[in-house]
């Protein structure tokens, strides 16, 4: 969508938290994101899903993830509940929308010039950090209709992984497709090998996608 489309479908969206004033456009990618000010003054992100991208069961599980998250303490947006309790508002026109608070922090992109010691001292951060999202999702109470990708032996592996078939990619040499699908046996033959916990994961932890300094992430 174009920015004045995905501005629109903002102020609209919107109107399901009650209305506020939607500030400008942070990102237009998987999903349009704007800075927004609610009625009451709080700073919130407003996403735009992309139609076609992920199912709405998807889009909110991700949602009662995060909120789970948040409740557990875990510093990550607080997804925000419409007028009516629901975190995904489907609004007359436009795209699905979901509101979450706003984080008033940098991505760890912008530290990349660090010396070596801030650099070590904010990725063992990061690791911490993920694994207390490991640890803390692993407790929570996710509800029987949960909904998202599944980057299990199958879906990195199978016959169908979820990407798609990677040695059918139009760049490779047949020599090099062989080369791709006997490597795939040989990962999953040793995946299967062993016995395995499947859970939540980030599966996107981008710099950009990480807000905070080299203490708190």
């Amino acid at each position: 969508m174009t920015p004045d489309e995905a501005r629109a479908f903002a102020d609209n969206g919107l109107g399901h938290w009650g209305g506020g004033r939607v500030r400008h456009l942070v990102a237009n990618r998987e999903n349009a994101v704007f800075e927004v000010t609610l009625h009451d003054g709080r700073r919130a992100a407003l996403r735009l899903h992309r139609a076609g991208y992920q199912t709405d069961a998807a889009i909110r599980s991700e949602l009662v993830w995060t909120e789970g998250l948040a409740q557990g303490g875990f510093p990550c947006p607080v997804p925000l509940r419409t007028e009516d309790g629901g975190l995904l508002a489907r609004p007359a026109f436009g795209p699905r929308a979901s509101l979450v608070t706003w984080i008033d922090a940098a991505p760890i992109s912008e530290m990349t010039n660090g010396s070596t010691e801030t650099q070590c001292r904010l990725y063992h951060a990061l690791g911490k950090r993920i694994a207390d999202l490991h640890r803390l999702s692993d407790m929570l109470d996710l509800p029987a209709d949960f909904q998202r990708h599944r980057w299990d032996i199958d879906g990195l592996t199978g016959d169908a992984p979820l990407w798609g078939p990677f040695w059918n990619n139009p760049s490779l040499s047949p020599d090099e497709s062989r080369t791709l699908r006997r490597a795939g046996a040989a990962v999953r033959d040793r995946l299967l090998s062993q016995d395995w916990d499947c859970g939540l994961i980030h599966a996107d932890l981008l710099q950009e996608n990480v807000l905070g300094t080299a203490d708190h992430l």
